[in-house]
């Protein structure tokens, strides 16, 4: 889908990637580059650890920077900094594992804990600002579901929730407690998880239930049509009124092949984080590019996400180049003649940023400029000499499309919203995010599945007085608690 609007402001993408190639010291797409180290989202690495399993066959073409961990301590918040105007606060702690977040119909935060396929709930009874201890509860695992193992996603829809796991997506009853009752198994075959098992979820403003399932591997043909793909169902599970696909990789390696009616777009490595813009209700997500082939390709990517699409992976990335590491689909149909057929990408995200959670602001604490804009969390590169991501960025939406935020340059996809979780010099990092939501005040929460803490960004018109902590573009301290 090509946007006469935006073509001319992205025109200069592909150029500058082609120009910065083999220096890892340059970004070369427009310019939502990133500042840390570690693994990406949901595999295994080389050494065991969580993150991409492409291991030492990227040796050759990246200098990796294994940055160290540090534990989380309220001294390490107050190098935090965010935009101007805002305050951050650590809210929560010991939350190991804390992934994807989402809120209730009563407020409370949900965030789901995939290393034990537990949902947790955060309450804050007392109104303190934060989630003590006393005020946190199991409200789903295993022991309801055993659907539920790897449970990841999670999102709200008319009272119910609904979670997605490895292979299952599970349903429940919001109760006016905030616990959940009356599991039910919707879904029971994903495909395998592979190198990207964890799913995210989302109810579309059709009614109907999205589900990403990525790849699972870095960057090969597929033989399970539902990989690398967005899903839909309808909301009891079976598969909603999908568009065909004549574009999907599969059919391009073989016109025979049979692709599954529950896949509505296509051609997505991994895109964790997706959402539905508040005014267009047109889907927005950012996917995580291969790995592999350079320090700045291929660009994560920034896509308008429509039904009966693909969107190039394996073969293509970015604006529709073709991904010169990749064989061809089939003797009949070269990578040439293929990704001239698949949809290009809006805007180019620093590689190996790692983008997760991607979320529009429909809170009205943060002032008017950021309504219905999108924000993103870069989990952080780990194979990057230079480590890039790591923070929260901001991405301006003007008349439903990506745009300069006000006083920026044209050039400028994005801004930086929340940054600090880097320390010594790139050398070591005391937080990996992943989630994010928008809670009942019009606060932004963030999750750190690495140190276990949960961030609360509020306003500073909004935020209470007192205490030290985190800088606020290089101000006045702000609360951590």
């Amino acid at each position: 889908m090509h946007h006469p609007g935006v073509s001319t402001w992205f025109s200069g993408v592909a150029a500058l990637i082609l120009v910065g190639c083999g220096d890892n010291n340059q970004t070369a797409t427009t310019r939502l580059d990133g500042s840390a180290p570690a693994t990406r989202d949901g595999a295994v690495d080389a050494g065991g650890a969580a993150g991409s399993s492409d291991g030492p066959s990227d040796a050759g073409m990246i200098a990796a920077n294994r940055l160290e961990r540090r534990d989380f301590s309220p001294q390490l918040v107050e190098q935090l900094k965010v935009k101007s105007g805002f305050r951050i606060d650590a809210i929560a702690t010991g939350v190991m594992d804390a992934r994807m977040l989402a809120v209730g119909p009563d407020g409370s935060t949900y965030v789901t804990v995939p290393m034990m396929s537990q949902v947790l709930r955060l309450h804050d009874a007392n109104g303190d600002g934060t989630f003590d201890m006393a005020e946190r509860s199991v409200v789903a695992s295993m022991m309801d579901s055993p659907a539920l193992e790897g449970v990841h996603g999670i999102t709200f829809h008319e009272g119910r929730v609904y979670l997605a796991a490895i292979k299952s997506v599970v349903a429940a009853r919001v109760m006016a407690n905030g616990t959940l009752a009356e599991f039910q198994v919707l879904v029971s075959d994903l495909p395998d998880g592979g190198q990207h098992p964890n799913r995210t979820i989302g109810v579309g403003p059709d009614g109907l239930l999205y589900v990403s399932v990525g790849s699972d591997c870095n960057g090969c043909p597929e033989s399970n049509s539902e990989h690398a793909s967005i899903l839909r169902f309808n909301l009891d599970g079976t598969a909603a009124s999908n568009p065909a696909i004549p574009q999907h990789p599969m059919v391009a390696r073989n016109p025979m092949a049979k692709v599954s009616p529950r896949v509505w777009t296509t051609g997505l490595r991994n895109t964790l984080g997706f959402d539905w813009h508040p005014v267009t209700h047109e889907l927005w997500g950012v996917d995580q590019g291969t790995d592999g082939l350079g320090a700045d390709f291929p660009p994560e990517e920034l896509n308008h996400l429509v039904g009966g699409r693909s969107y190039g992976w394996p073969y293509c990335w970015g604006p529709q180049l073709v991904d010169p590491t990749a064989d061809d689909p089939s003797q009949m149909m070269r990578k040439q003649q293929y990704c001239p057929m698949t949809e290009p990408y809006l805007a180019g995200v620093q590689a190996h940023s790692s983008p997760i959670a991607f979320v529009f602001y429909r809170g009205g604490q943060f002032p008017a400029e950021f309504t219905h804009d999108a924000f993103l969390v870069l989990r952080g590169s780990w194979e990057r000499e230079v480590p890039v991501g790591y923070k929260v960025v901001r991405i301006h939406f003007a008349n439903g499309m990506p745009a300069p935020p006000p006083g920026g340059n044209v050039n400028d996809v994005g801004e930086d919203f929340v940054t600090g979780f880097l320390i010594e010099n790139g050398k070591a990092y005391f937080g990996r995010i992943a989630g994010l939501a928008i809670d009942a005040t019009g606060a932004m929460l963030i999750s750190d599945d690495t140190n276990g803490v949960i961030y609360r960004v509020t306003a500073a018109s909004a935020a209470a007085d007192g205490g030290a902590g985190a800088t606020v573009d290089g101000g006045a301290p702000t609360a951590t608690r």
